[in-house]
Formats: C-alpha cells, sequence, structure tokens
C-alpha cells in the first residue's frame, strides 16, 4: 500500500479507494468514478453497494428507466450487478 501511494503522490480518497476495494475493503465509501471499474466487480455485489444505490436514489432512477446493461432487477425491491 506505501508504494501504491508514493508512486502516485496521492493520498486522497479516491487513490485510497483504487488501492482498497479490489482487496475487499468495502466499508469505505466509493467514489462514484471507481464504482464500475472491472476491478472492483466484488464490490458491486455487496449489501453495501446495494445500500449506497438504494440511499442515493439510483435504485428507484434504475427502475423508472431502466437498468443499466450490467444490472438488472431481482424484483420490486432488489437487484444484482455484475
Amino acid at each position: 500500500m506505501r508504494r501504491f501511494f508514493d508512486e502516485r503522490g496521492n493520498r486522497g480518497a479516491i487513490a485510497f479507494a483504487v488501492a482498497t476495494i479490489p482487496l475487499g475493503h468495502y466499508s469505505f465509501a466509493a467514489p462514484e468514478a471507481i464504482i464500475w471499474l472491472p476491478s472492483v466487480k466484488a464490490y458491486r455485489q455487496t449489501r453495501q453497494f446495494k445500500k449506497m444505490i438504494v440511499e442515493s436514489g439510483v435504485f428507484d432512477f434504475w427502475e423508472k428507466e431502466g437498468f443499466p446493461p450490467f444490472c438488472r432487477s431481482l424484483g420490486s425491491i432488489d437487484f444484482e450487478c455484475d
């Protein structure tokens, strides 16, 4: 982890999330910019991700406008994403 930050010179939230979410550290709120990267697929399958999508209103938006190609409804109160 030290090498990751030393090489980038950035100890901000995005750098921390990029480094730790693929390792399974999901308790940190992931910046929206990285939650759709292939390397964080496992995060998209967690309760934390689902909670964030629901609480942010994204789930309601998806129900009205349609789910993105990599996510799908599992009924009126649940969903999953690849």
